[in-house]
């Protein structure tokens, strides 16, 4: 399955792309995630461009949705430099006995999510003369 984070407040791209493979994902109130209709994602390998959240914000934690589905492997490009996440989600996947390569296109994933790395940086967003995400 497939899928990208469309706003704040909605659920993330490991979500969407659950959802999108025919699991079944929904919000337990404020708490976690639900899942159901899973049982083809085991062992399952998922590519994600940033790293999967660790945290109670908006949403449950990516990480443990993944690790409800119980995917055998996660493919992450870049850790996120979120404080609040940075090496946490990978953590978590890991504890879990889940495979986790990180930094794999790790060029092309910054570039993908330059925009968050700046805000959370506070660093200067700069053009590359490449092509938006959102144009694909």
């Amino acid at each position: 399955g497939r899928g990208h984070h469309p706003a704040a407040g909605s659920p993330h791209a490991e979500i969407f792309a659950l959802r999108d493979t025919g699991a079944s994902v929904e919000r337990e109130g404020q708490g976690s995630w639900r899942l159901a209709a899973c049982e083809h994602l085991a062992n399952a390998t998922v590519y994600v461009t940033l790293e999967p959240c660790s945290h109670f914000g908006r949403t449950p934690p990516c990480c443990d949705a993944l690790v409800a589905a119980r995917v055998g492997r996660v493919v992450v490009g870049i850790e996120d430099p979120a404080p609040w996440v940075s090496g946490r989600g990978i953590e978590r996947l890991r504890d879990a006995g889940i495979c986790v390569d990180v930094g794999v296109e790790a060029a092309k994933c910054a570039a993908i999510n330059a925009e968050w790395i700046a805000n959370i940086t506070k660093a200067p967003l700069l053009a590359t003369g490449t092509s938006s995400p959102r144009q694909s």
